[in-house]
């Protein structure tokens, strides 16, 4: 018997039974990705993952040498922090762009980090599966832009999660939730239920 995450993956996996394929969803303790404040950080990004994955490598770049100076021509100051294990020097090297951008490294408490995000991008254009960073940042009731891609296997709808294509629909986004708190909180809140419910 073999089993895969999600039903986009079933029906795109290269393998002759894929129907035959059991979808057991990912999910992740609600209990546990929770926040110990209701402080937020101000205009500040997060992302987080093992910095060493190819796809979260490519993320990490995008988001620093393309996203990062978008926002910053409306909202000057605003803050990057790329949060994980393994940096490879490609990674590391980010920092050298600007002071605002973080590369923590390993972190004991990855929760430290989500807590530290206004908001969370995922602009994941390769790879498969469900990101689990997504939901542990919507459990951690961080608004969420991710991509069309890393949202068929999320299943999210437009009032959990916004959706962006490419580097100006990221810093569009990110500028709209760091000045309207009230699109913020009603992404945060909608998202959260949705985790909870789908994916606790």
């Amino acid at each position: 018997t073999h089993s895969i995450i999600s039903e986009f993956d079933q029906k795109h996996i290269n393998h002759k039974k894929n129907k035959k394929i059991i979808i057991i969803e990912n999910g992740i303790d609600t209990n546990y990705f929770k926040r110990n404040t209701n402080k937020y950080e101000k205009n500040t990004i997060i992302f987080v993952g093992n910095m060493s994955y190819r796809p979260n490598v490519i993320a990490a770049k995008f988001i620093c040498e393309k996203i990062l100076p978008l926002v910053e021509r409306e909202i000057k100051n605003t803050k990057v922090i790329i949060a994980g294990s393994n940096p490879n020097k490609e990674v590391k090297n980010l920092c050298k762009l600007s002071r605002n951008i973080i590369i923590t490294g390993f972190m004991k408490d990855i929760r430290e980090a989500y807590e530290k995000g206004t908001v969370f991008i995922a602009p994941m254009f390769i790879g498969s599966g469900l990101q689990n960073k997504l939901l542990e940042a919507m459990s951690m009731k961080i608004p969420c832009i991710t991509t069309k891609l890393a949202n068929k296997s999320l299943n999210a709808n437009e009032n959990e999660i916004m959706i962006a294509s490419n580097e100006y629909e990221f810093a569009k986004s990110c500028v709209i939730l760091f000045n309207n708190k009230e699109k913020s909180l009603n992404i945060i809140e909608n998202g959260y239920k949705f985790v909870k419910s789908k994916f606790n």
